[in-house]
Order: C-alpha cells, then structure tokens, then sequence
C-alpha cells in the first residue's frame, strides 16, 4: 500500500485501512456503492461512512475522485503511476489506457504559461466496441 497517509500527517483508521486497501486490490476506479458492496461482507461500516472516508480521503489527495457523465464518483489512488479511463456511455463498461497522454502536454502549458502543474484529470466518453456490435445487431434485425 502506498502511504500517503504518513507525508500527508493522517491519522489512519481502521475504518479508513480497510477502504485503502480494498482500492489497492480493486485496482481500477471504484464508486462507493461498488467498494460497498466488496466490504460489507467482512465489515459493518455504513454506506455513509464509506462516503465520508472517501470524501475524507480525495479532500487530503490520498484518493482521486472523478465524476462521470453519469454523475457518479469513481474514486482510485492518488499516486505518480496514475491512470486514465475510456467509459462507455451506454453500459459505464471503464478501460484504462495503459500510459498517461498528459506528460507532453503538462510540460507544454508548463513552458507556455510558467504554471506548476499539479495534477490533471482526464476522462474520455465513448461507446465501447461490444455496445457497437450491440447496437450495429440491433440496427440489422430492424431492418429485416
């Protein structure tokens, strides 16, 4: 487990070392309905505790937390080796993209504008392939 915690002075609670943990073996973008679901089986903590923890979390950058188009929160770790998400629109199927496509464009904007970059978000919506075939299936036996 990475331990941002300890540079970020956060006192880690028990409550807070399960949810952690269940994000590390998770190891993709997780909403707090979802990482409910995972823990309610070997713990009794509430879904408003598990919201709390999270927006605890994400508040001192321990946890990323992105908002779909769908208005739910996906939350993951926040660390150097980030990621970023394809999301279909349609089944909210995620892909991560196996490298970050920011690195050039951060130095860019860094030399254009003289900002420090700090983080960036990026989330890409689309339809995923097998919501294409769906859909192209679909289209095929209307027209029959």
């Amino acid at each position: 487990m990475n331990n941002n915690n300890e540079k970020n002075n956060i006192k880690m609670t028990k409550n807070r070392k399960i949810i952690l943990e269940t994000i590390d073996r998770y190891n993709a973008p997780i909403t707090a309905e979802e990482l409910f679901f995972v823990i309610k089986q070997s713990t009794s903590m509430s879904l408003s505790t598990v919201y709390r923890i999270l927006g605890f979390l994400s508040d001192n950058g321990i946890l990323l937390k992105n908002t779909g188009m769908d208005g739910k929160s996906c939350y993951q770790r926040n660390c150097v080796q980030h990621s970023h998400n394809l999301i279909c629109k349609i089944c909210n199927a995620v892909t991560t993209l196996p490298h970050c496509p920011m690195n050039e464009i951060e130095q860019s904007i860094h030399k254009k504008t003289g900002y420090a970059i700090l983080s960036h978000n990026l989330e890409f919506v689309g339809i995923c392939p097998k919501c294409q075939k769906n859909f192209e299936e679909q289209k095929n036996k209307s027209l029959l």
